[in-house]
């Protein structure tokens, strides 16, 4: 009876102990952040004892609970055991400590002295004055930028930024593993090319990488000078490429991930050689010609590509004259990350030690930084083109609002009709612009959207682009590459971008730096998993600014550290939740309708134009060859305008393509700091958008699609919000103006000012031909004339269409329709150009009746169809749509309507015909983007 009793006081002890630690977890507001493993550990074994207790303390159960506590003990041990074996092997083979491994490749760095190695000839930049003894083909070419040969791992592609056929970019390696591509002069079997080159003053060398990747037998270069007789300077054999033989695997697949870092533990998946062969020749300084031949017995689609190739000249004392470019991007980087940005007061206004010791050791995060803080140009307001990384970067190296780019957001695959369309808006690029001035350009990354190798992204025109994707080595490896960057080119002249993917998920670090954030975010472990990331980020990026400081590249290098897109805030991020914190936290929800399947985009999530989420951190630690004055710039500026100032300070140069603004005066005087540079910010995500500012008043609106529901009267009715803030008085944007009686002409001001400057999406329009109900033929003739601007894009779906252009202005297409929906569909440039299509149908014009529009069918337009203001724009537009889907209007009737390209590109089937290889395919079901 005792036991009974004592048992039954322990099943109401555990019992109640289970109840408050859920209460507690789920009921108290704040609790989900604090101490959540610590609760769910407590409910967990507090659940075992209570069944345990169950067992003893009931008869029928009594004979039960020793063999019940052996089975929860061997459970309980096996638990554990996998926890040790798991982290043995995260520790271990996943993902061990490689700070000692970086800084051993930063410790092997040397300065090598004052001197200048010039690029006194860019080959590919000058190809068209060289001599080929064979171009390639248009037989050549086609077989080298077939697609099939991408699903064997070779990857060749066109240099959009160069006309040249022998001009294309060859990529060594595996997609999933690392690709390493270089912008190539191309030649095939007994042939060879000759430049002539003038008289130098001192010595100078002629070096490029080489590579043979479709050959199964060896070639030989020579390399001649030819004056008043022919030397032979170099003579090298060259071995055909031998693929890395590392297999993808599944990372959704636990044991193939298991198996596989056993099998290549640590560091040891990292190649040591590259698969280029580097060729570095002396050449004679008199004028002459220099002659490269590839010789090779199979001549039989064989090709020797030679990458970056360029002839140096030596000047002494030259080094500092000129400025380079250090761009390091982190994904996902937030200005709280940073502690010049949390505490600027003590930073500014104390010595570093005198700093740190009222702010607190543990709460500083990133030293690396904070310890350049009397060199630091401190940006508080750039706000980033992109929610998402493409539209961020591809923004930021063309200057060009994502809008006019033509490329999806969010799906992840870029198809050759996106690639043509975005090289068809001759762009030109930061890296491009930078080549032409003899910069070596290079881009190291782990993420394929800056590059066109992988189908993922497009090419923004780098010399040279090294991209290590397989997780979670690539952090090692990119940081090693960055240094081995800094060291082989530290005389010349570049400009070197690297995307690193921290803090991005997966979040991947070593053990030892997310257990040791645990006790500093209160067990809060999403907060210890950013904070662990932080500090090593802080800790890689030591390494290379130490390379940096050991080279002397502070003497005339430009470094920047900065993010692609931010994150926001973390809760305990830095130990407490803090007073801006909690005010953030009471603003209005700015969450987005949730969408179904192939509805606009697949993924849920939500648009913020918070000034915390499209803000990132902008550090520029100024060179000493420069007299940029340090401080602290709250101009508000677009990403738009840092391809232009950067090349404005390099080259003293404005780019008349670029459509963002130099800010360098901001950089070389306190003047207008406080000033807003930009008055529109813009910004895509799910869909495109942006905010308009005076520097005090911030106004934008959700646009269609990003809707909110308004009640009255018992009735839900869909609304576009519009937001106005007085960032003077309300900084975090927790108190919305713009319905508020006394803000009404503010709102108005603002609300006209963004109208004016705001850029949408272009339209696509859209002609459907609903099929016959009598079975009898069709024949459609529809004359399209754009009245004020150019027809473009024109496309077909069905069969037995074509179409006839007139004029740039003018189309005719003609269909002809029995049992099957015919659709055309066409743009316009400008996008609101007025229209006039007439429809014929046999010969007759068709009836107002059987033509129909908007999303509710309706007759709203004559025939001919006329557009010529907003209203028949809007009535004709559709949201949500492909274009393609049947639109239910009556047989032998006509549909006329229009998407955005926004929609096209996001949810058309049109990535169903790529040809992926197994590496790509691994990488985007890693990614989550395929199954």
């Amino acid at each position: 009876m005792k036991n009974r009793i004592k048992y039954t006081v322990k099943i109401i002890i555990a019992a109640l102990t289970v109840l408050i630690a859920a209460v507690i977890l789920k009921l108290i507001p704040g609790t989900e952040y604090l101490f959540s493993p610590v609760m769910y550990f407590i409910i967990i074994i507090q659940c075992f004892r209570l069944i345990s207790y169950i067992f003893k303390n009931t008869r029928i159960l009594n004979k039960f609970h020793k063999p019940f506590r052996i089975l929860i003990k061997t459970a309980v041990f096996l638990c554990v055991l996998v926890i040790v074996l798991l982290f043995a092997w995260y520790n271990y083979c996943f993902f061990p400590n490689d700070q000692d491994y970086i800084q051993k490749i930063s410790d092997a760095t040397e300065y090598k002295g004052n001197h200048l190695e010039e690029k006194e000839l860019d080959l590919i930049t000058n190809i068209h004055k060289a001599q080929f003894s064979h171009l390639l083909s248009k037989k050549d070419r086609n077989f080298l930028l077939n697609q099939d040969l991408k699903e064997k791992d070779i990857y060749i592609d066109e240099n959009p930024y160069r006309n040249h056929p022998n001009n294309l970019k060859y990529a060594s390696g595996r997609i999933f593993y690392y690709t390493y591509q270089k912008n190539s002069i191309v030649l095939n079997a007994e042939s060879d090319v000759t430049y002539n080159i003038g008289k130098a003053t001192g010595k100078r060398f002629l070096e490029f990488d080489t590579i043979l990747p479709l050959s199964d037998t060896n070639g030989t270069v020579n390399i001649y000078y030819i004056s008043d007789k022919k030397e032979l300077l170099l003579h090298e054999l060259i071995e055909p490429e031998i693929k890395p033989e590392i297999k993808p695997f599944r990372y959704s697949n636990v044991f193939d991930s298991l198996v596989f870092y056993f099998r290549h533990p640590g560091r040891s998946v990292l190649k040591d050689k590259d698969d280029w062969k580097k060729i570095r020749v002396e050449i004679p300084s008199y004028a002459g010609r220099l002659k490269i031949e590839f010789k090779s017995k199979d001549k039989k689609n064989n090709y020797l590509f030679l990458g970056s190739p360029a002839v140096y000249s030596t000047i002494d004392n030259k080094r500092n004259e000129h400025v380079n470019i250090v761009y390091i991007i982190f994904d996902l980087f937030s200005k709280q990350h940073v502690d010049l940005y949390e505490f600027y007061n003590e930073f500014s206004t104390m010595p570093y030690e005198d700093a740190v010791k009222k702010i607190g050791k543990r709460k500083i995060i990133t030293p690396a930084i904070d310890r350049y803080k009397d060199d630091i140009c401190l940006f508080e307001n750039i706000f980033t083109a992109g929610q998402v990384t493409r539209p961020s970067i591809t923004s930021l190296w063309t200057s060009q609002i994502f809008t006019k780019c033509r490329m999806p957001v969010f799906r992840n695959i870029i198809t050759e009709e996106n690639e043509q369309e975005f090289y068809n808006q001759n762009f030109t690029t930061l890296s491009n612009e930078l080549s032409r001035q003899k910069y070596f350009t290079k881009q190291i990354s782990c993420n394929a959207e800056g590059h066109s190798v992988s189908g993922v992204g497009a090419d923004l025109g780098f010399d040279e682009n090294y991209d290590y994707t397989m997780e979670p080595s690539e952090l090692p490896e990119n940081f090693r590459r960055v240094i081995e960057f800094l060291n082989e080119n530290q005389n010349r002249k570049f400009f070197l971008y690297s995307h690193i993917n921290v803090p991005h998920p997966p979040k991947w670090i070593p053990a030892s730096y997310y257990l040791s954030s645990l006790p500093d975010t209160k067990f809060n472990t999403s907060s210890a998993t950013a904070l662990g990331n932080i500090r090593y980020l802080n800790d890689s990026l030591d390494k290379i600014l130490q390379t940096i400081d050991k080279l002397k590249l502070r003497e005339n290098t430009i470094v920047i550290i900065t993010a692609d897109h931010s994150m926001g805030n973390a809760h305990y991020f830095r130990g407490d939740i803090t007073e801006k914190q909690k005010k953030m936290s009471t603003r209005e929800s700015h969450r987005v309708a949730d969408y179904y399947y192939r509805s606009v985009y697949t993924r849920k999530g939500r648009q913020f134009l918070l000034n915390d989420y499209m803000n990132i951190p902008f550090i520029l630690i100024k060179p000493e060859n420069l007299d940029i004055v340090p401080g602290k710039i709250d101009s508000y500026i677009s990403s738009l305008d840092i391809s232009p100032t950067l090349l404005d300070i390099v080259m003293n140069k404005k780019e008349i393509k670029f459509s963002g603004n130099s800010f360098k005066n901001l950089l070389f005087s306190n003047q207008d700091r406080k000033k807003s540079f930009n008055n529109f910010i813009p910004m895509v995500g799910r869909f495109q958008n942006g905010f308009v500012t005076d520097g005090r008043y911030k106004y934008y609106i959700n646009l269609p699609g990003l809707y909110k529901y308004r009640e009255k009267d018992g009735m839900r009715y869909i609304m576009q919000q519009e937001y106005v803030y007085d960032l003077k008085q309300d900084p975090l944007e927790t108190r919305n103006l713009a319905y508020e009686a006394d803000a009404a002409q503010l709102t108005k001001r603002l609300r006209n000012q963004y109208f004016e400057e705001f850029i949408e999406y272009p339209d696509k329009n859209f002609i459907q031909l609903s099929a016959s109900a009598s079975g009898k033929t069709s024949n459609y003739s529809i004359e399209i004339k754009s009245l004020n601007g150019k027809i473009t894009y024109p496309k077909t779906y069905g069969d037995e269409i074509e179409y006839k252009p007139l004029s740039d202005k003018h189309i005719i297409f003609n269909c002809k329709v029995k049992d099957k929906t015919a659709i055309i569909s066409f743009e316009t440039n400008p996008p609101d150009s007025a229209l006039r299509i007439l429809i014929y149908k046999d010969g007759k014009p068709l009836n107002k009746n059987k033509i129909f529009s908007s999303v509710e069918n309706i007759n709203y337009f004559n025939n001919p169809v006329i557009l010529e203001d907003k209203i028949d724009f809007h009535i004709a537009r559709e949201y949500s749509k492909t274009g393609l889907e049947e639109k239910g209007i009556p047989s032998g009737a006509v549909s006329y309507y229009r998407i955005p390209v926004i929609y096209w590109m996001e949810m058309s089937l049109s990535d169903k015909d790529i040809k992926l290889s197994p590496g790509m395919k691994e990488v985007l079901r890693g990614w989550g983007y395929i199954q």
